[in-house]
């Protein structure tokens, strides 16, 4: 224990660590000061100082009559010793206490056994019971060691805890339970929860359920003046009479979306499309269960003629494409009407995004040509453009000496056929002079 006897504690008014060296400058030299604890309801200030020499403790305890300054020797205190000690952990030689690491919520010991720790500068507030409050760490936050003070201590709390206690540190996670999602409204409640209070177990995440936005079951009308709403979940199976409403209350496009959107959900697709084309060509098909046809065609769009646009009319036209699939499914079995589901809704999604036509139906077939056709030669690999250019006219040389050739050789025949006649005509006629010359000796033999 001979290190407590050079410490002491000191407090003062406002005062810091550069002040309090000025002040006990003429005294002794200051070794180190800890700022041990402060005060919530006043300014008053803890500092555990360790002086280098034994002497100039006397001259310190004698300072504080003049300066105000009131000093503590932390030797006889037991309860300055301890805090001493937990602050100046190579001058007591006692091990640095076990460290935990902020990422594992599971390992993270409560401090002092204890799920809640108050302090009177915190004021207290209560939790309603539609209202969860979960207090989580900061993980981008430094790790404090904690020291160990006796509950008989009467000293104030340490100066960190004023820090940790500021509600910029730990932001609390407002649930209410009556809504499903919070409103800007509603003030966040909290309570007295010490932020070194920190989830013991990961089992207490798994109780926290995100905010959703609820799903829309009521629409707003207008009939007559009155404005009411209308509970989408008592819809009936045929559409007629919430088509009907809807036009009498001139209702917006969204309502019209709303009821087809809630039909399909329903699993009514055949509802769904009778909405969405009254809507759309401002006729009433009704429900296919209870007509004989249901008219798809695309005709001439009645809300176009009013001023609405088919762009912004897409939304329908692909609400209606998925109910027609849905329809498809649901007939799978049954051919034919199974491929008019798919038609019809394959015409809305041409509505939406255009039609495509094939590549084969924008080729165009070549007329056939008497000239002759040469041989396709393979494409060089590496030839230039240039290169290219002379190989064809190679060929085209080619091709006019080779016309020139058969040209020459069917002169040449024509030639040889004339006097191919020419040869016969003289040879018949030669014959022809055998014969008389013969007869003619034959009859002179005769004689």
């Amino acid at each position: 224990m001979a290190f407590l006897e050079t410490a002491e504690k000191i407090r003062g008014q406002s005062m810091k660590p550069g002040d309090l060296r000025n002040v006990f400058s003429d005294c002794s030299d200051i070794h180190s000061a800890h700022p041990s604890r402060t005060s919530f309801s006043s300014y008053d200030a803890h500092y555990f100082t360790k002086f280098n020499e034994h002497d100039g403790l006397e001259r310190v305890l004698r300072l504080e009559k003049d300066s105000g300054i009131r000093v503590i020797p932390v030797s006889p205190s037991p309860v300055s010793a301890e805090g001493y000690q937990s602050l100046n952990y190579r001058g007591s030689g006692t091990p640095r206490p076990k460290e935990h690491p902020l990422n594992n919520l599971q390992n993270i010991p409560i401090v002092n056994a204890s799920p809640v720790r108050h302090y009177s500068h915190i004021p207290d507030a209560a939790l309603t019971p539609s209202t969860n409050l979960v207090h989580a760490p900061d993980h981008n936050r430094l790790e404090i060691d904690a020291p160990k003070f006796n509950n008989h201590d009467d000293t104030n709390p340490p100066i960190w805890m004023n820090a940790l206690n500021s509600s910029s540190l730990l932001s609390p996670i407002v649930i209410n339970q009556q809504h499903s999602y919070p409103h800007s409204s509603e003030k966040l409640k909290t309570a007295t929860v010490s932020p070194l209070t920190y989830i013991h177990s990961a089992k207490a995440l798994d109780s926290l359920t995100l905010p959703c936005i609820p799903l829309t079951t009521h629409i707003r009308l207008c009939l007559c003046g009155e404005l009411f709403s209308y509970n989408l979940s008592n819809l009936q199976s045929d559409p007629r009479e919430i088509i009907e409403l809807l036009k009498s209350t001139g209702s917006e496009r969204g309502n019209w979306m709303t009821v087809g959107a809630c039909y399909r959900r329903q699993g009514n697709p055949h509802a769904a499309t009778a909405v969405i084309q009254s809507m759309v060509e401002g006729e009433e098909y009704g429900c296919p269960r209870y007509s004989a046809f249901l008219l798809i065609y695309l005709s001439p769009l009645v809300m176009a003629r009013h001023g609405v646009p088919e762009n912004e009319l897409k939304p329908a036209f692909l609400l209606l494409a998925g109910c027609e699939a849905d329809l498809s499914k649901l007939t799978r079995n049954e051919g034919r009407i199974t491929l008019e589901h798919q038609q019809k809704s394959q015409r809305w999604l041409q509505k939406v995004y255009g039609a495509m036509k094939s590549r084969s139906d924008n080729i165009d077939v070549d007329a056939p040509s008497n000239d002759p056709k040469l041989p396709a030669r393979p494409p060089s690999p590496s030839g230039s453009d240039e290169h290219l250019r002379r190989e064809v006219q190679s060929l085209r040389d080619r091709l006019r000496h080779q016309a020139g050739l058969l040209s020459d050789v069917r002169s040449a025949k024509r030639k040889l056929e004339l006097s191919y006649n020419s040869e016969r005509d003289t040879r018949r006629r030669v014959e022809r002079e055998i014969r008389t010359m013969k007869a003619e000796r034959y009859k002179t033999c005769r004689r």
